[in-house]
């Protein structure tokens, strides 16, 4: 999916030309991109890639949506997602994915290990994938304070999978969630539950797809054979603070969305997520009066 990246995209897609695994059917769905980077596109991207463009910024689960229905192409046993941002370097890349799904018959999603680009830790060690959180493990996880503290340090550490870091080369780990920035889904889990849920615009879209696997008695996987490579957060950009505080806010509305659709929580315990959030918001914004801060915040409640 592009969204004024198209020299990423035009990278991202060259790199899955190279895969030893194919054919592939690759879709590319511009997300309301400007027209001269939608011109990059129509002008650069190899014969017999599908170019599509949204006239809006669906989002990501509503852009990756758009792709993944188009009825114009076979109808495939599994769809591979990607950010613009991502390079497949290992030409095996996508013959792991399916390899491991194939692995078990519960197994609907698989990631490959996915290295940060300008993270030193080596990829084995960054992380990776998520457990599904309860609400007091998505609190605490969401906050850099209250993750830090001794009492609950062990909660985020169990949430993020550090007891199976660093991870062993070949290995395929099952776990509860996917790396979205790279993942193959079951064309028929897609279809089973809808298509990716577009109740979110860009966060926890990972965390929604591991609990829908998890109340359905499915499941997903890590493997460790391969790795890609994600320039982060490109896509998205760096305007500034005034850009800062609005992905923040839609974190915090994303945030919302899960707690009440997936975890039925109560008003009370989303105004204790929006205080608390409101609380990390306010110490990146040096500065900025708390009460402004809490206003943009709480606003993410209507």
């Amino acid at each position: 999916m592009n969204y004024n990246g198209a020299a990423d995209t035009l990278a991202c897609v060259a790199s899955l030309l190279r895969q030893d695994y194919g054919p592939l059917d690759i879709v590319v769905v511009d997300n309301a991109s400007s027209s001269s980077d939608f011109a990059v596109l129509q002008s650069g991207l190899p014969q017999g890639t599908l170019l599509l463009r949204s006239e809006h910024n669906l989002g990501y689960a509503g852009g990756m949506n758009v792709g993944a229905r188009v009825g114009d192409l076979p109808r495939p046993e599994f769809v591979l997602f990607l950010n613009n941002d991502l390079l497949l370097a290992d030409p095996r890349t996508t013959g792991a994915l399916v390899s491991a799904a194939e692995g078990d018959a519960r197994r609907v999603a698989v990631s490959p290990l996915v290295a940060a680009a300008g993270v030193e830790l080596p990829v084995e060690c960054q992380v990776q994938v998520r457990r599904v959180p309860d609400f007091w493990t998505l609190l605490v996880a969401g906050s850099w304070w209250l993750r830090r503290l001794p009492a609950l340090r062990g909660r985020f550490l169990r949430f993020v999978y550090a007891d199976h870091r660093p991870y062993r080369a070949g290995a395929v780990y099952e776990c509860e969630s996917i790396n979205g920035s790279c993942f193959l889904l079951r064309m028929s889990f897609l279809e089973e539950i809808g298509f990716l849920d577009e109740g979110t615009f860009l966060y926890l879209e990972e965390l929604v797809l591991g609990r829908q696997m998890l109340d359905r008695d499915r499941t997903a996987a890590l493997t460790a054979a391969v790795h890609v490579v994600h320039s982060l957060g490109r896509a998205t950009g760096h305007g500034g603070e005034r850009i800062r505080l609005a992905m923040l806010k839609e974190m915090v509305r994303s945030e919302i969305y899960y707690c009440k659709k997936y975890l039925r929580s109560g008003s009370t315990a989303v105004w204790l997520l929006v205080l608390v959030r409101t609380l990390d918001i306010a110490s990146k914004m040096a500065g900025r009066p708390l009460v402004v801060v809490a206003r943009r915040c709480a606003g993410a409640l209507r």
